[in-house]
């Protein structure tokens, strides 16, 4: 590759359903600080933006695996922000987290693996006392992992390239390069079928009750157990 080619990268504009949730929660809760989990990829911080955005938040920290160019500069002049690059589920890299009002967890979960999504949010949990989750979530009878049901299952339910999933499915138990993991457990690929049961129920158990909640619909007419949920929960009262 030349060594002067800039490679471009992604920057979509923000959710309004998603912006509005983050809205909501804030003055609903009268959030002064926020986590961003996985907040670069596709948007370079972009929620984080919007919760600024609303004149009440003094303090986001934007964590992601690799922050990305425009990340870099669109903070490197907004003193409100602090960047975190590492491994979104390591114990080590969350409990240097600052103590904050709120996270964001947008599309996240479902990738989760090592610790699993479930795992996951325990240990975000500790660190804030409300969190803004939207994920894609399973509509079916239990919570799943796409990869122990096959193939044919995979190809079927998971809205992605076919030749991108072949590819994967020839080198799952290859060691990644750089990840000291498995292929099958990166978090580049669907990992997880969560059902909105399961995830209300397992931030009960960390302490959290479901204080707001809306079904979006379902991903696309071609995946329809694939459902778009939003919610927000909230530590209950010690």
């Amino acid at each position: 590759m030349p060594e002067n080619l800039v490679i471009e990268e992604l920057d979509w504009a923000v959710i309004p359903r998603k912006a509005q949730m983050i809205s909501d929660a804030v003055e609903r809760y009268g959030i002064k600080s926020v986590i961003d989990v996985g907040a670069c990829w596709g948007v370079n911080g972009g929620y984080t933006f919007h919760a600024l955005g609303t004149g009440k938040v003094e303090r986001a920290v934007i964590l992601d695996g690799d922050i990305t160019r425009l990340m870099r500069q669109r903070a490197a002049n907004e003193p409100r922000i602090s960047l975190r690059e590492g491994d979104l589920g390591d114990v080590a890299f969350i409990e240097s987290l600052p103590h904050s009002d709120a996270a964001i967890i947008y599309d996240v979960l479902l990738h989760q693996v090592a610790p699993d999504w479930d795992e996951f949010l325990a240990r975000y949990a500790r660190k804030v006392d409300h969190l803004i989750v939207y994920n894609q979530d399973w509509d079916g009878e239990r919570t799943i992992r796409f990869l122990d049901q096959g193939w044919d299952f995979y190809l079927r339910h998971v809205p992605d390239d076919p030749e991108r999933l072949q590819a994967w499915f020839c080198k799952l138990d290859d060691l990644h390069p750089t990840m000291n993991r498995r292929w099958r457990d990166v978090h580049n690929y669907w990992q997880w079928g969560i059902t909105h049961w399961d995830l209300i129920e397992t931030m009960r158990t960390l302490g959290f009750e479901l204080d707001w909640f809306n079904y979006f619909g379902p991903w696309s007419p071609k995946h329809p157990k694939i459902r778009l949920d939003g919610y927000l929960f909230r530590r209950k009262p010690r």
